[in-house]
């Protein structure tokens, strides 16, 4: 448990996850590893104890009044925090381990489950009383727990995505989880994007297209094997099954790199192999070609329009005569280039649109597990009377602005929800973002995508917060 505290905390910091949880592993034997996947997968134990009774029990343990206990509240952060800090120090403190806490816990009452926390140091009682109340949330993403899976114990990334996707569970133990699977499922290597420095050559010699929200994708139709890959390491097959039956309807050996235009409507860019073959030596127009001509005729789309359909489509190159055109569609919001005559192993070169900046006030604070620290800042603009969220991050913020931050939200927050502080709109930053997102369910109907804090704005005052539609009048 000391050493699960340990990871927890390591993960609240900004460091690779990935890395981070491989680090961790591999001082696990592999009973104990499976669990601690298991639980970051989402696998929880059932409660064994609610929160009221095991603060009763703490508290009478320990003869505290109730009202004293809640003066501490407001210090400790949480019930579990305070729970945690109530019981008496260890001397010495003492490793249990996660298998046997989680094998204790089923029939447990409260006054065994103090017993069981006796032994460990404050910091290894919290993750201990989440477990033991269900109040335990911290997950990591399918791909995260791959990389670092495959980082600790030397297995295929691609085998675990498969496996967690299929509905591994940790009483398969590791090895279930790390069983080859077979290359035909593994999807090609994506080629990492290039920043794009500055025009060489002539415009049209490159294949334009405009800058995609989302990441690529690859659908891979192989011999026994049909997936949709995320270059983020998702196998997406499994959550989508539209785009499953597009894959389906693939010939074999087909692998073909998209992304995703709108929900559900691909748009290929490449043909990475075709009839088995990879077409690593063939220029990126013939590629093309190839491409166009296996979406018009080598998938059998069904005339239903409401079906899978015409689910993929190409991905229509922009027109442009020169450099300046192309500059033109780079303000609009940034462009993938590729020379035509590129190789499968030449790089996407990702030119981004020119960074855009607003003033925005600070509204919301979400704390990070413990109190330790800030997971997340929400901003908001103007629209007329009132303030609508535009944008979430901490990205460009500072250790010694984010210590100063915590310390006014101490005292300053007018409202709480949970690990969330609603603080008055005072405080208002220059963000950096590179453009405005529809999005219909949000208030203000749109979301500002990769914002970044640049500076706070002290001398500024809240008449100064930008209006909402300043936001999309440069082009976004």
């Amino acid at each position: 448990m000391i050493r699960l505290a340990a990871l927890l905390a390591a993960l609240e910091t900004k460091a690779d996850p990935a890395a981070l949880l491989a680090n961790h592993l591999q001082g696990l034997d592999d009973a104990e590893a499976a669990v601690t996947l298991g639980l970051l997968a989402g696998q929880r134990p059932r409660r064994a104890v609610a929160p009221a009774d095991l603060r009763r029990a703490a508290c009478a343990a320990e003869a505290i009044p109730d009202w004293l206990f809640d003066a501490s509240l407001a210090t400790a952060g949480s019930t579990t925090e305070a729970i945690a800090n109530l019981l008496p120090w260890p001397d010495p403190p003492s490793g249990l381990s996660l298998t046997g806490y989680l094998a204790a816990l089923p029939g447990a009452d409260a006054a065994a489950i103090l017993a069981q926390l006796a032994p460990l140091p404050p910091e290894a009682r919290v993750p201990a009383i989440r477990l033991a109340t269900g109040t335990f949330r911290t997950t990591l993403p399918a791909p995260v727990l791959a990389r670092a899976v495959a980082m600790a114990r030397g297995a295929d990334a691609a085998t675990i995505a498969l496996r967690l996707a299929a509905g591994w569970i940790a009483a398969a133990g590791l090895a279930a989880l790390t069983q080859p699977a077979g290359a035909a499922h593994a999807p090609c290597r994506f080629v990492p994007l290039a920043r794009f420095l500055e025009p060489t050559g002539h415009a049209c010699d490159w294949l334009a297209l405009p800058r995609p929200a989302g990441p690529r994708l690859q659908l891979i139709r192989r011999p026994g094997a049909a997936h949709l890959w995320a270059e983020d390491g998702r196998l997406m097959t499994p959550d989508r099954p539209q785009l499953a039956t597009l894959v389906q309807r693939l010939p074999e050996g087909t692998v073909i790199e998209a992304v995703e235009d709108r929900p559900g409507q691909l748009r290929a860019l490449d043909l990475l192999e075709w009839r088995g073959q990879p077409l690593a030596d063939h220029a990126l127009s013939d590629r093309r070609e190839c491409l166009a001509q296996l979406i018009q005729t080598g998938i059998p789309w069904p005339d239903a329009p409401d079906s899978a359909g015409r689910a993929l489509t190409l991905a229509p190159p922009l027109m442009a005569p020169d450099w300046q055109a192309l500059h033109r569609h780079r303000a609009a919001g940034g462009l993938w280039l590729r020379r035509h005559d590129a190789g499968l192993a030449e790089a996407w070169h990702d030119w981004p649109p020119p960074p855009r900046t607003t003033d925005a006030v600070l509204v919301h604070v979400e704390l990070a597990p413990g109190g330790q620290g800030l997971a997340a800042l929400t901003f908001a603009v103007r629209a007329g009377n009132r303030l609508v969220p535009v944008a979430r991050t901490t990205e460009g913020l500072t250790t010694a602005e984010e210590a100063a931050l915590a310390s006014w939200i101490r005292t300053a927050a007018i409202a709480r929800f949970g690990p969330v502080r609603e603080v008055p709109p005072q405080r208002l930053y220059r963000l950096s973002y590179a453009g405005a997102d529809p999005a219909p369910r949000r208030k203000a109907g749109l979301w500002l995508r990769e914002a970044r804090i640049l500076c706070a704005l002290p001398d500024h005052t809240p008449d100064q917060i930008a209006p909402l539609d300043s936001l999309t009048t440069a082009g976004t």
